[in-house]
């Protein structure tokens, strides 16, 4: 099966420390963070996978050249030239998915314990085009859902922006977006003409022309690693939590 590691963010959030690495590449106690959802999205039965590359696209190039366990067949999207956001860069990435869908997207910031293999059956069974994997948590920016668990808006309370699709406008039930989700290669053909475009924005447009659901990943660990205080409890969470850390010491 096919999935998608999107690695091409700045990493401004984390300052120095992604001076001069991707963020993929931040160590988290003896491992990267591209090792570790690699190898998860591995034992899910993902053993190809697409990423993109802007910031040190050549570092993050060369280390996936040097890849050598799990066996992975790796796919470079480069996006030196100019990032393209979400949605455009699943767009450029769609051709290396058609016909292996539906694929796995995963923020590279994300650390999580999710069951990606439950999360697969679940889109398959559900014939969702989009299953977006949602956890109950404080955020500053909420994804709004329905009593049937499909997207319908996002909110952010803090600006007092909300945005339901329309005869929705009074409902919505806030929950956190995990940054991970499985497309279907029914949405490819229905990108927008430019290249470079956001992901939930043009979802907003499409909640009637297509099923996008939501898999929440329940009681199970979350964590963000886009800022440094952020990294740093992650870090922490690793050294007193026996559950944590016996999930990142990979073995291959």
């Amino acid at each position: 099966m096919t999935g998608m590691i999107l690695a091409a963010g700045l990493g401004t959030r984390l300052g120095e420390l992604t001076r001069e690495r991707p963020k993929a590449l931040l160590d988290l106690n003896g491992r990267s963070m591209i090792e570790i959802i690699a190898n998860r999205m591995y034992r899910a039965g993902y053993d190809r996978i697409i990423v993109n590359v802007h910031h040190h696209a050549g570092v993050m190039t060369t280390f996936l050249e040097r890849w050598e366990q799990p066996p992975i067949d790796w796919i470079i999207s480069d996006e030196s030239e100019a990032l393209l956001e979400t949605g455009g860069a699943i767009k450029k990435a769609a051709p290396w998915m058609t016909g292996h869908t539906p694929v796995l997207v995963h923020n590279t910031d994300i650390l999580t314990n999710a069951d990606l293999s439950e999360l697969t059956r679940y889109h398959t069974e559900e014939g969702n085009d989009l299953t977006l994997v949602v956890k109950q948590r404080p955020t500053s920016r909420y994804l709004l859902i329905d009593e049937n668990q499909r997207f319908i808006g996002w909110e952010n309370p803090l600006e007092g922006i909300r945005i339901v699709e329309p005869g929705n406008e009074s409902k919505g039930i806030r929950i956190g977006f995990s940054g991970i989700y499985m497309i279907s290669s029914s949405i490819f053909n229905s990108f927008p003409g430019e290249h470079r475009f956001g992901l939930f924005q043009w979802l907003l447009n499409q909640t009637r022309n297509f099923r996008i659901g939501t898999w929440n990943q329940g009681d199970t660990f979350w964590f963000e690693i886009g800022r440094p205080d952020s990294l740093e409890n992650a870090r922490n969470q690793l050294d007193i939590n026996p559950e944590i850390s016996d999930f990142i010491r990979i073995k291959n």
